[in-house]
């Protein structure tokens, strides 16, 4: 994925309501919301993003 691609794809995942954190070679996706105890994370995988892994609830 080009970095221009790159960054359309970041910019639609904040403006979805989540919040970006690097870990590694891994993006961690948070919601910005309150009373939330979730996760999503994503890693590149040539051209694609995969999930590797998502836990946590909304609550309320």
């Amino acid at each position: 994925m080009n970095d221009e691609a790159k960054g359309i794809f970041l910019r639609k995942i904040v403006t979805n309501g989540f919040a970006i954190s690097e870990a590694g070679d891994e993006l961690i996706l948070t919601p910005r919301v309150h009373n939330v105890d979730a996760l999503i994370r994503i890693k590149q995988a040539g051209d694609k993003w995969i999930v590797v892994g998502a836990e946590g609830a909304y609550s309320g």
